[in-house]
């Protein structure tokens, strides 16, 4: 009896203390490695210590593969079968030649800024793709303010059918759809200091060339009941990367000149009344920056400040094969599985 009752232990204990961690070459644990899988109903993220439990891998069969990504380090995949619990990968980070830049150091005497950039916006519902958008565009703005002019220059869109249907017979839709990712001029390291009430509290890694900057927004966790539905925002999580030079100090950032990528992370739960059971949401935004300028004057006429929805494809270039935004990757094409083109 006691053999058995040791045995049941070891087991339970064995199945929650399982993980694989994933880390960099000096073994140091990786957090936030979004995990992507050819099987449609899978989507996971390693925790602050590097750490993927192996209990989520148990919906995968055993031929199904694995994608582990991260920005700045180099995509790798596994078959599931050649994984193991307690099994430790190495990202190895990205090698590749930085352009000259160069750091603008007296702004004033312009009034506007103007950011080109690639992004990406796709959204799971209970770990299923949803909707899925990229393009390229510009956003323009007055010098530090939060108020940012779009103009989009491509884009493509697309949409689960299943999905969609479940939502028609809804009277409000509360914005399950992506959207074009907005500057993140309030996460600024700056800004985020300047909350002295804020609960938010930011990580920093760094190396020769990024800067690294993920931040846990506290204040955005909370719950609103509207047009019978339930929404638990449950987490948003922001990650920031710089360019890094010497002299550079962090806290001090208030600008856009160094940013090279922005990355969005917002998990919900909701409830509508004709619904038996919450829905988990899931919406990432990823936006890569191509360059920033500073000019005296902006066409306005190119700008919308409606940066809402964009739901057609609208396009001239194979764009998402060739953004130069660095760090840039093509999207994983199990994204775009089991999706139609709008």
């Amino acid at each position: 009896m006691r053999l058995f009752s040791t045995l049941i232990f070891f087991i339970i204990y064995t199945c929650i203390s399982a993980q694989i961690v994933v880390t960099d070459i000096n073994r140091k644990p990786i957090p936030f490695v979004e995990v992507l899988s050819n099987n449609k109903y899978f989507y996971a993220e390693t925790n602050l210590n590097g750490e993927l439990n192996w209990r989520d891998l148990e919906k995968l069969k055993p031929s199904d593969t694995l994608f582990f990504n991260l920005v700045s380090f180099e995509r790798i995949f596994f078959l599931k079968k050649n994984l193991s619990p307690n099994d430790t990968i190495q990202l190895n980070q990205r090698i590749q030649e930085l352009e000259t830049f160069t750091v603008n150091t007296n702004p004033k005497k312009y009034s506007y800024q103007k950011m080109d950039f690639c992004y990406r916006s796709y959204q799971f519902n209970d770990d299923s793709v949803a909707f899925y958008m990229d393009g390229k565009g510009a956003y323009v703005s007055k010098l530090n303010k939060d108020n940012f002019d779009l103009h989009i220059k491509e884009s493509r869109a697309f949409a689960n059918q299943v999905v969609e249907d479940e939502l028609q017979p809804r009277n409000i839709q509360i914005g399950w759809f992506p959207s074009v990712p907005q500057p993140p001029f309030r996460y600024l390291p700056f800004q985020v200091e300047k909350q002295k009430k804020s609960n938010n509290q930011a990580r920093i890694e760094t190396n020769e060339s990024y800067i690294t900057y993920t931040l846990e927004d506290k204040d955005f966790i909370g719950t609103n009941h509207f047009a019978k539905t339930e929404v638990n925002r449950i987490r948003h999580q922001v990650i920031l990367v710089f360019r890094n030079y010497e002299g550079l100090d962090v806290s001090s950032i208030n600008d856009f000149d160094n940013l090279i990528y922005y990355k969005s992370i917002r998990e919900y739960k909701t409830k509508h009344d004709k619904d038996k059971k919450s829905t988990k949401i899931l919406k990432v935004y990823e936006m890569f920056v191509e360059n920033v300028q500073y000019l005296e004057t902006v066409n306005r006429k190119e700008y919308n400040s409606n940066v809402a929805m964009r739901r057609k494809s609208k396009y001239t270039t194979e764009f998402w094969k060739a953004c130069a935004c660095e760090l840039y990757e093509v999207p994983n094409k199990y994204l775009l599985r089991n999706l139609y083109q709008r």
